[in-house]
C-alpha cells in the first residue's frame, strides 16, 4: 500500500520532496473531486492524505496492522497512530 496526497500544486510539491510517488494535483473544486475520486479507484492508495481546508480530517485504521503501511503513516503524519 502506497501513500497518496491531493492537493493544490504547493501542497503536493512538499510530500513530493519528501518522497511521496503518487501524488494528484487540484486547483478547483471540480479537479479536486476528480482527484479524489481517481486515488480511491487506485488499488495501490491506502492512505489518502489532503488539506483540511478541502475535506475533514478522516482517519480508517484496519484490524491487520500493516507495518510498511505504519511506517508510511509514522513518517508523513510525524506520531505512530498505533501507539
Amino acid at each position: 500500500m502506497e501513500l497518496a496526497v491531493v492537493g493544490d500544486p504547493l501542497f503536493v510539491l512538499g510530500f513530493r520532496l519528501a518522497g511521496v510517488r503518487k501524488t494528484f494535483e487540484a486547483s478547483d473544486a471540480p479537479g479536486l473531486q476528480q482527484s479524489v475520486r481517481s486515488a480511491m479507484k487506485d488499488p495501490d492508495v491506502g492512505v489518502l492524505v489532503m488539506e483540511t481546508r478541502d475535506r475533514p480530517t478522516l482517519v480508517a485504521i484496519g484490524a491487520e496492522e500493516d507495518s510498511d503501511l505504519r511506517e508510511k503513516l509514522k513518517q508523513a503524519v510525524g506520531v505512530d497512530l498505533w501507539k
